[in-house]
């Protein structure tokens, strides 16, 4: 292996609505390709975290717990999700950055003392902004 070869971040998106991650597939595949992995819920997420130990993890707090359930306006299992993350030894150190459309200064605490990287409003950032702001947190290894 050279120098300059590095290792493809693999970076994953829990994200329930498909336009969502459509957009996001495609401002991924413009910076870093084939890294973008995708979750819908917070069961098939916690799966995937196991499985493929992402470099960095894209979390909706708005998700489903599991396929099939619909998802109910104060449902935050994406909090759900983050705590069992920050339980486990394997995984306490996940970088997560929350992308959300929830403006709530209390999320915001919350999300911050469960160790969050940032906290980001869907609607307020474009999402090469997003892209962007991933890649500098893959490169503070």
């Amino acid at each position: 292996m050279t120098k300059n070869t590095k290792k493809k971040p693999t970076i994953l998106l829990i994200e329930d609505h498909p336009d969502i991650v459509a957009m996001y597939r495609v401002a991924f595949e413009t910076k870093l390709k084939d890294t973008l992995q995708v979750a819908m819920d917070k069961e098939e997420g916690l799966e995937k975290i196991h499985e493929i130990k992402p470099d960095l993890v894209l979390l909706d707090l708005i998700i489903p717990e599991a396929k099939g359930e619909g998802v109910k306006p104060i449902s935050r299992h994406g909090f759900e999700l983050l705590k069992e993350l920050r339980k486990n030894p394997e995984t306490k150190k996940t970088k997560v950055i929350v992308l959300t459309n929830i403006e709530s200064t209390q999320d915001r605490k919350e999300a911050k003392r469960l160790g969050t990287l940032e906290y980001v409003v869907k609607s307020h950032t474009l999402p090469h902004e997003v892209v962007e702001l991933t890649i500098t947190h893959i490169e503070k290894e």
